[in-house]
């Protein structure tokens, strides 16, 4: 037999390493990394700083979208990639090129919806906060409702027998609107199934519905489908239509006058928001729900034509026109997600108007658990205290209003907002990879 020569069986030992043993590999260098760089791959903070100086070539800035394929990438050290670009050694390298983004009015955020977040962490802790996830809803609020829509009609003929106009007027605004923000609460109420509950479709839709006669506008099934958007993809710059858009920044942003006028024209602006000044892709289409509300408004109001009672048509009209602009539910919609601190897009309001309009103030607690119904929101906040004292901001909408309106800092463009993305484009922290995690062990169980 011929033997093979020792250097021969030296080298095939030294080819064969077995897999458990690790592999000492030298870090990559920039030149190794493309810029789209895999989702595996380790970016270590020079790598990035180092990126941010090729991108800038010293003498323009980096609009943030350039390096957002970078978020994918994990970074070393603990920090994720948003905390790095925000850090003082990157801005110390840009210099006077500092990251912007290329939008002008708004604050643009790159990181995915928070609440849905917060809601499997919350969870996590507090597990028995689902049994606060009623499959029959608060069933309570029906009679309430119906007897609020009575009461409205019935102000209505009330309306209708004063003869002074100037009477008329503040009618309409110490008692009509009051009551109208009421009815409207109810409607958000049915919007999201919480009356009847989530198995019950057409119940709440039928509520909804007839609630909606003592509105004189078709209200329900637009805000219904305008609202979950909302709380799907909050701050999307297509999709959630409760955020206003350019246009309105650049009309009335500047001024006090042009806020306050802003608020006077929101009913007319968020009805047309969505067709024409936000959906750029036409992606507009009608359902049956939305004939049938439409439908029932006309035929109710075209009821009370009949019976001679214009001034009660006007009377349910300028109610809904009031509350939705200078009265609670305006304010409502307006002060929840107005960034009045820099980076926080919900707030609450813990007040004692929560005790007439069934919790309407406990927003954060709402996005957080939009399942659950309003009547328990608060022991929401009782069980989790922690996630939600810090989000006490202003104990008065009305301090809220004068601050939005007289304080230059704070105008249409103080919202946070989001490109329109699918989730897994934007940045996420290892905690909301985590709770993704979460959240899917959730379903399961």
């Amino acid at each position: 037999m011929i033997e093979e020569p020792m250097g021969e069986k030296e080298a095939r030992r030294s080819i064969e390493i077995p897999e458990e043993e690790p592999c000492q590999k030298s870090p990559p260098t920039i030149a190794d990394m493309p810029f789209a760089a895999p989702k595996a791959f380790e970016l270590r903070s020079s790598d990035l700083f180092e990126i941010i100086k090729e991108k800038t070539n010293g003498n323009r800035t980096v609009y943030f979208e350039e390096l957002v394929p970078l978020s994918m990438t994990k970074v070393v050290a603990g920090k994720t990639f948003y905390t790095m670009l925000r850090s003082a050694q990157c801005v110390k390298i840009m210099g006077n090129n500092l990251i912007k983004v290329n939008k002008d009015a708004f604050h643009w955020e790159y990181t995915e919806e928070p609440h849905r977040s917060r809601r499997v962490e919350i969870l996590g802790k507090h597990p028995e906060i689902k049994k606060l996830m009623k499959s029959d809803g608060d069933r309570n609020l029906v009679l309430t409702g119906l007897a609020l829509t009575v009461c409205q009609i019935s102000f209505g003929l009330i309306n209708d027998w004063l003869t002074y106009a100037p009477l008329r007027f503040l009618f309409i605004c110490v008692v009509g609107t009051w009551l109208t923000t009421a009815v409207m609460l109810h409607v958000h109420e049915a919007a999201h199934g919480l009356i009847f509950g989530p198995n019950h479709v057409w119940k709440n839709r039928i509520y909804g519905l007839v609630i909606n006669l003592s509105l004189g506008l078709p209200f329900y099934s637009f805000f219904k489908k305008h609202h979950k958007s909302h709380h799907k993809s909050m701050g999307d710059e297509f999709l959630d239509c409760e955020y206003p858009s350019d246009l309105e920044v650049a009309l009335f942003s500047d001024t006090s006058l042009g806020k306050y006028l802003w608020i006077l024209a929101n009913p007319v602006i968020y009805t047309i928001r969505t067709p024409v000044l936000m959906v750029q892709r036409f992606k507009w289409g009608w359902d049956v729900e939305e004939f049938i509300n439409i439908f029932t408004i006309i035929a109710f109001n075209g009821l009370l034509f009949y019976l001679d009672c214009c001034q009660m048509v006007n009377y349910l009209f300028c109610c809904s026109m009031i509350a939705s602009q200078s009265n609670m539910f305006g304010f409502w919609g307006l002060m929840s997600h107005t960034e009045f601190i820099k980076y926080r897009e919900t707030y609450s309001y813990y007040g004692i108007l929560n005790k007439i309009y069934i919790n309407f103030g406990y927003h954060v607690e709402h996005h957080d658990f939009p399942g659950i119904p309003s009547k328990y929101l608060p022991e929401i906040h009782r069980i989790a205290p922690e996630y939600y004292e810090e989000n006490f901001v202003l104990n008065s909408f009305l301090v809220a209003v004068i601050k939005f309106i007289f304080d230059p800092k704070v105008g249409v463009q103080s919202r946070l907002k989001r490109p329109n993305k699918s989730p897994d484009e934007f940045i996420l922290t290892e905690k909301c990879v985590n709770n993704r995690f979460l959240d899917d062990i959730h379903r399961k169980g």
